[in-house]
């Protein structure tokens, strides 16, 4: 969770970093001297989860502000820090659009409690927006990785989506690569050991964070530590980010086991990655059959093509005719600047925002959150990041 403090006491900004238990709980606290009128930018860049607001430094008269904000951004919260318990300010506070009054001086329990009370009620109001997708290769090099990190990437910084993606590739996992140098604070594995000490404080502890909008779960560095990994564990993961991400994104290996199998029943799509040749069309065929047998709708399946070439002697047709289904995406090749993000570490959509990778990921994001971008907007907050 991140919350963003706006007040211009230098006192209460220093005691609120003094928290420590805001960590350990997963929260991300961001603080920021000013008032509210001045902090229109600084909410618009960081897009937290709340916003605590002094009053001390901003007049009531500003109270409209909220109302505006609450229009703008749906699922942010905004409390207020007051030393001033009149029951008039409360009942303007409230009609206003903030859900909390916290009373100066500020503490610690004061200020954790009022958040817990934050993600029992809004949290499990948005609960049914989140939505479960699972990348997997056709074949081993089909380019699932990349699709999955740079997918989720996409969603969180340019559709501003909450994004968890899971590296569920047991045997070589390595996502956090593609999007980071950071050592992961804990694997799924080690995650899974500790499976009854599971709550969103502990799951946000142990991800990586690549933007405060999009975090991952790294894969079990160590092959002696696979079967401490079970379907079972996998379910609650999901069932506990879902109270707080807008997408979870699993990235599975090649193999098919009992955890492939729970990670894409538990999905709402799946995209099987598949390259235009022969041995990669031959086992799409077989992973296709096998969706069958395990009873997926056709809806649920999503064929996504990678490193697609007009001039390929194998045709779109050829793929549609053996497969007996039509494709839902395609990737195009670029293999020059698909390289050079993987081998920086850096997203692709901030390697070469105008490339033809960037755009079909980005035509991917609005097939899957229904939201249609103007190029205008999208390439200005791409140009934006730092």
């Amino acid at each position: 969770m991140k919350v963003l403090l706006i007040s211009e006491n230098n006192h209460i900004l220093e005691v609120a970093i003094s928290f420590k238990s805001l960590k350990q709980r997963g929260v991300l606290l961001e603080t920021y001297k000013s008032n509210l009128v001045n902090a229109s930018q600084k909410i618009a860049k960081e897009i937290p989860d709340v916003v605590l607001v002094d009053i001390q430094s901003s007049s009531t008269h500003e109270f409209d502000l909220i109302e505006r904000y609450k229009t703008q951004y749906k699922n942010m919260a905004f409390m207020m820090l007051s030393g001033d318990s009149s029951s008039e300010l409360l009942l303007s506070a409230m009609r206003s659009g903030f859900s909390e009054v916290i009373s100066l001086p500020l503490t610690e329990q004061s200020f954790v409690i009022a958040l817990d009370r934050f993600e029992n009620k809004f949290r499990k109001n948005i609960k049914h927006q989140s939505k479960v997708l699972s990348v997997i290769s056709c074949k081993g090099g089909a380019g699932a990785t990349f699709i999955s990190t740079n997918l989720g990437f996409i969603l969180a910084e340019i559709f501003n989506k909450k994004v968890l993606l899971i590296d569920a590739n047991q045997y070589f996992g390595d996502a956090s690569l593609y999007l980071s140098d950071t050592n992961p604070p804990m694997t799924l594995a080690d995650v899974c050991n500790q499976i009854h000490r599971l709550d969103y404080a502990f799951l946000e502890s142990s991800l990586i964070e690549v933007t405060h909008r999009y975090k991952i779960l790294a894969a079990a560095d160590n092959p002696a530590s696979i079967s401490d990994v079970r379907p079972e564990h996998l379910d609650t993961i999901i069932r506990i980010a879902k109270n707080y991400y807008d997408f979870i994104i699993i990235d599975l290996g090649r193999q098919i086991d009992a955890l492939t199998v729970k990670a894409m029943d538990l999905s709402d799509e799946v995209y099987p990655v598949v390259q235009l040749t022969l041995p990669y069309i031959r086992d799409a065929k077989h992973l296709l059959d096998m969706f069958k047998s395990l009873g997926y709708n056709q809806n649920k399946i999503k064929l996504t093509i990678n490193r697609y070439e007009k001039n390929n002697k194998l045709k779109l047709e050829d793929l549609h005719h053996t497969l007996a289904t039509s494709h839902s995406f395609i990737i195009p090749n670029e293999y020059n600047v698909v390289s050079e993000s993987v081998n920086q570490g850096v997203a692709v959509a901030r390697q070469a925002p105008n490339g033809a990778v960037t755009k079909a990921l980005k035509e991917m994001g609005e097939k899957i959150t229904g939201i249609k971008l103007s190029e205008k907007g999208f390439f200005t907050k791409i140009f934006n990041k730092g």
